[in-house]
């Protein structure tokens, strides 16, 4: 098992999309770049869903290939929505016994404000995830105010999951006001570029650029 802590504070891009899925490059394209970038990790976190429509297995040989071919650690990773209240994600578990980093997503959902807050506590504190990707992106896009006692909530279920938080460099997420409550609950960030072009994978200024700003919040 991957001890994933011991990457938090290393130079690297937690999130990453390749032309697996909706991605417009190749492992081994980011990881070229990510050598010119000075980083010392990448996490490919691929769409997947409980039927997928493309070969996840060819994705790890690429993974382990690149892995014998560049100076840098490599994880294999997954993005899977959730389905419920119950914190179920889009992920079959032939893809999540094997990824080394799960993010936890939600694109869309159905069901009400109480719902949705229900289900990403419940995500949280899913034995499988291990990141929670793009945090509230949903809640913004269906004008969900959360209170203070709400914020603290889910940063107590992330505590209680060992969930670390995304800082997502595509989506300006999550806010302020969470980053803000997430010290209290010993939560840690990651930073990812939500990319799916080796021109927005990370460089080590914006890395250092993004986590000054959640320094400042918290």
């Amino acid at each position: 098992m991957t001890d994933l802590a011991a990457l938090v504070d290393r130079p690297g891009d937690w999130h990453l999309h390749t032309d697996y899925t909706d991605g417009q490059a190749t492992v081994a394209d980011y990881c070229e770049r990510a050598v010119a970038n000075g980083l010392e990790f990448l996490v490919f976190s691929e769409h997947v869903r409980r039927r997928l429509d493309y070969d996840y297995g060819a994705l790890r040989t690429d993974v382990e290939a690149a892995r014998e071919t560049f100076d840098l650690t490599i994880l294999l990773g997954c993005e899977a929505k959730t389905l419920d209240t119950d914190g179920r994600i889009d992920a079959p578990p032939a893809v999540t016994s094997v990824a080394d980093v799960v993010t936890g997503v939600f694109h869309s959902f159905d069901g009400d404000r109480e719902d949705y807050l229900r289900a990403a506590a419940a995500m949280l504190r899913n034995p499988a995830v291990d990141v929670w990707g793009h945090p509230l992106l949903f809640a913004e896009r269906r004008g969900y105010e959360l209170t203070d006692a709400e914020l603290s909530g889910l940063m107590a279920a992330a505590a209680e999951g060992g969930v670390l938080l995304e800082r997502n460099r595509r989506y300006g997420l999550p806010p302020s006001r969470l980053v803000a409550v997430a010290p209290d609950y010993g939560v840690d960030f990651v930073v990812g570029s939500d990319a799916h072009g080796v021109s927005r994978l990370l460089t080590k200024e914006r890395l250092a650029y993004e986590r000054a700003w959640l320094a400042q919040q918290s």
